[in-house]
């Protein structure tokens, strides 16, 4: 009568597996969203990888062999003195942009005192 409830140890070690990988894929697939369009960086312009993922730099220096010090400026280029180079990372060109620009003086007045990482 139960026989159809019964599982063995292989099975449920499979269920758990399962389902251990489908939150992992879930809370990445958050996690890039969050980084992409709420991040407060995101409002930087940049690639839309580099604003996704800390593993873009690593694809940037392994996979196509380019300096990233190259692909910086490359980016500056692109999109301008101010530019959001990877997922916690804001590169700028000009130091005289950092103290113009409202979004760089508040993160470094709170750097300052201690209330950003």
């Amino acid at each position: 009568m139960f026989s159809s409830l019964e599982w063995s140890s292989k099975q449920a070690a499979t269920g758990v597996l399962l389902s251990a990988l489908i939150v992992w894929i879930l809370y990445n697939v958050r996690q890039i969203l969050f980084n992409v369009y709420f991040h407060p960086l995101s409002r930087f312009p940049a690639p839309r990888a580099a604003a996704a993922t800390k593993l873009w730099k690593a694809y940037i220096e392994c996979i196509n062999q380019e300096s990233f010090c190259h692909k910086l400026e490359k980016l500056h280029a692109q999109y301008g003195m101010l530019i959001s180079a990877v997922m916690y990372l804001s590169s700028v060109r000009e130091p005289f942009a950092k103290a113009q620009h409202p979004l760089i003086k508040l993160n470094w007045r709170l750097y300052q005192y201690g209330q950003s990482r």
